[in-house]
């Protein structure tokens, strides 16, 4: 009888096993699953990070063409003012030179 009784007991903790191991893996696949999903997440986030530095990327070197442009642009308005003073200084100076000798002409 005692026989009988350690059969019985045997199958009742075969089939909570079972079940325990049924429930374990249903717990692993929901792990397996959430894992997955929180990589495909990460990948998202990480390229969406690399398309938003490469944007950044992209804008600033447009920026740093145009500043560069620019400086280039003001470096050519700068050499012409440059040289309209010069000549404007010169023709001032030509006229004073010759209002000078005029000048020194008419006392002689």
């Amino acid at each position: 009888m005692d026989e009988k009784i350690t059969i019985v007991q045997l199958k009742a903790e075969l089939e909570a096993e079972r079940m325990r191991s049924h429930r374990l893996e249903k717990q692993l696949a929901e792990v397996s699953l959430a894992s997955s999903e929180k990589s495909r997440e990460q990948q998202a986030v990480l390229q969406a990070i690399e398309i938003e530095e490469e944007r950044l990327t992209n804008s600033l070197q447009k920026k740093l063409r145009d500043l560069r442009q620019d400086v280039g642009s003001l470096e050519n308005k700068m050499e012409a003012e440059q040289e309209f003073l010069v000549h404007q200084m010169q023709k001032k100076l030509m006229d004073a030179e010759r209002e000078i000798r005029t000048l020194k002409e008419d006392c002689m």
